[in-house]
């Protein structure tokens, strides 16, 4: 199985290029609609706020579950190489890489979920709650 990696710097890029394909297709929309350059200029400017509004509430969902994560992780005091051997599909470098006071490497939303599920099962195993 191969495994799929999403660096920041990469994960930025590809939100760049979706940006301005998608001012592209939305300004050729509006002209050949509306017939005027301003209703494209427009379109510009409405495609640019939504994609910048809706990335950055994406990134700060992403940040808020990896800071989630590794609070659960320091509570029961786990490192990067712990949290490698629970989810093997990235390296403990990658986990490392992943500490949100000094991001570098987004892992999948859905890896993190299923982990922060771990571990506060864990959590709760631990203090009895469960």
């Amino acid at each position: 199985m191969e495994v799929t990696v999403m660096k920041r710097r990469t994960l930025k890029a590809l939100e760049l290029m979706i940006l301005i394909v998608g001012l592209m297709l939305m300004h050729e929309i509006i002209v050949l609609v509306f017939e005027s350059f301003i209703a494209g200029m427009l379109a510009y400017g409405l495609w640019m706020a939504a994609v910048l509004v809706v990335g950055h509430y994406t990134n700060q969902l992403r940040l808020a579950q990896l800071r989630r994560l590794r609070g659960l992780a320091d509570e029961l005091g786990l490192d990067a190489r712990a949290i490698a051997h629970k989810a093997p599909r990235y390296s403990a470098s990658q986990w490392q890489a992943s500490r949100p006071e000094n991001l570098q490497f987004f892992p999948a939303a859905h890896t993190v979920a299923d982990l922060c599920d771990q571990l506060t099962l864990l959590v709760a195993t631990r203090t009895g709650v469960c």
